[in-house]
């Protein structure tokens, strides 16, 4: 069950390096280019950088699930955020529509309520 970066990673010659490269730094781009944080952009473009700058590492494929791992944590970094968002902006719509006082909308009471502290581990488990 060997992927098309393990068959990269057992090449030697300087091409399959540059290759290996070329779809990390693209592939990353893209999956990340929509992230909300560019906290977490950065994070994963220098493990990304890391894995570019090894040169003589002896120990490539390490390096490379270490990019793998950093991303895989920021991707459910992200999907978690976005899921308790969409769970917010429920709870405070199907608030709004209920409510014809118009009264102000207490956010952070909604954000608390709004359930994600029961859905987001039954998705991520």
């Amino acid at each position: 069950n060997k992927t098309m970066m393990d068959y990269l990673l057992m090449q030697t010659s300087a091409k399959s390096g540059d290759l290996i490269d070329m779809i990390l730094h693209k592939g990353i781009a893209e999956a990340t280019s929509g992230w909300g944080l560019p906290q977490w952009r950065s994070e994963v473009s220098e493990a990304v950088h890391e894995y570019s700058d090894r040169s003589e590492t002896l120990f490539p494929r390490t390096t490379l699930d270490s990019v793998g791992q950093t991303f895989a944590k920021h991707v459910k970094l992200e999907s978690t955020s976005l899921l308790e968002l969409a769970l917010w902006n429920k709870r405070i719509h199907s608030f709004e529509r209920s409510n014809s006082k118009r009264q102000k909308v207490d956010r952070d009471a909604h954000r608390v309520m709004c359930g994600a502290n029961i859905v987001i581990p039954n998705v991520l488990g």
